[in-house]
């Protein structure tokens, strides 16, 4: 028997649990136990019907988890049962440019999620994980994590070390700044508190910015680094663009990665072509990109940051309750 969770609508009172029996494997998938699951606020908008309002109901949430293989399929060759494995959220996508169809095949939506005692998975979903990689570390990489090693790859590569400036506190810029100090760079944060900041100094940020009492923090972030910083982790859209083209040098690079503070106004895109700015969006990352990550995990010792951590399949909708109104840094978590 499996569990999963079913939303026969949009918000989290729709949400209910199915017990049901294991259907038939297919040849080409892989059945694993999962034993983490970590949450996106991208699950929240999903759950909620901001990210896709059209999805097809019922649906089951959530792209993050780490697992133990149980079954292989007929047709799967070099999977063998008992792997430890991580999923990743954009199956089909196995290295270079993503695929015409990436965004069909999504975990969490439109594709069923992770958010079951038991997933059956094509063998491109998943990744596997080494021994040294305990399961709640390995649930908060394959997009947080991955994101942000895909931003980090944005650098110029001529500027080493560089200064990486990064915006807010959620899981990717708290990824970013862990990446970035494993690989020698110097790191800018900036968030709404001091109380953010100071974690965000304890993962290894060198300096701090709180965008609420400095709202001209580009001009802040100048202080530190007179001729600007060469990437910037760009989480906020169309609300900060102008104000991280005004903090990176001429020929540095901006990854644009989320909409938190999106507004209807434009941005000057004129400054960002004076500069010679590299504006590059960061679709999560390919599945080598996510092995190569994995890899760097285990060889620098890197913990995610976990704001909460719940136990138990039912405790699913308190971890987004507590997604929605978080006021920490770092990852939800749910132990199974």
């Amino acid at each position: 028997m499996m569990q999963t969770y079913q939303f026969s609508d949009f918000g989290l009172d729709a949400a209910d649990i199915q017990t049901i029996g294991l259907p038939p494997l297919a040849n080409d998938h892989i059945r694993v136990a999962i034993r983490a699951i970590s949450l996106n606020y991208r699950d929240w908008l999903m759950v909620q019907g901001s990210y896709n309002p059209r999805l097809q109901k019922p649906f089951i949430p959530c792209s993050d988890a780490s697992g133990e293989i149980i079954a292989v399929g007929a047709e799967v060759g070099t999977w063998q049962v008992g792997e430890r494995v991580i999923t990743h959220m954009l199956p089909g996508w196995e290295a270079g440019p993503p695929p015409f169809d990436v965004h069909r095949h999504t975990l969490g939506g439109p594709a069923p999620g992770v958010a079951a005692s038991i997933v059956d998975l094509p063998a491109n979903a998943l990744v596997r994980l080494p021994n040294s990689l305990d399961w709640v570390t390995a649930a908060c990489l394959p997009v947080a994590g991955l994101t942000a090693w895909n931003a980090l790859r944005c650098l110029p590569k001529w500027r080493k070390p560089a200064w990486v400036l990064t915006l807010g506190s959620g899981g990717v810029s708290c990824f970013a700044v862990q990446i970035a100090k494993a690989l020698g760079h110097q790191v800018i944060a900036t968030s709404s508190s001091e109380i953010k900041l100071s974690t965000m100094i304890e993962l290894g940020a060198d300096h701090g910015i709180n965008y609420v009492t400095h709202a001209a923090w580009d001009k802040a972030v100048l202080e530190f680094c007179p001729n600007g910083v060469d990437l910037v982790v760009e989480v906020g859209g169309s609300g900060t663009l102008d104000r991280s083209v005004n903090a990176t040098r001429l020929g540095g690079a901006i990854a644009l990665i989320g909409v938190l503070a999106a507004t209807d106004a434009s941005p000057n895109l004129t400054k960002a072509l004076m500069k010679d700015l590299r504006l590059q969006g960061i679709l999560v990352g390919s599945r080598s990109r996510l092995e190569e990550f994995v890899a760097f995990v285990a060889q620098h010792h890197i913990k995610p940051l976990i704001a909460k951590h719940f136990h138990g399949f039912k405790a699913l909708p308190a971890a987004f309750r507590y997604l929605s109104n978080l006021a920490t840094p770092g990852k939800v978590v749910i132990s199974l």
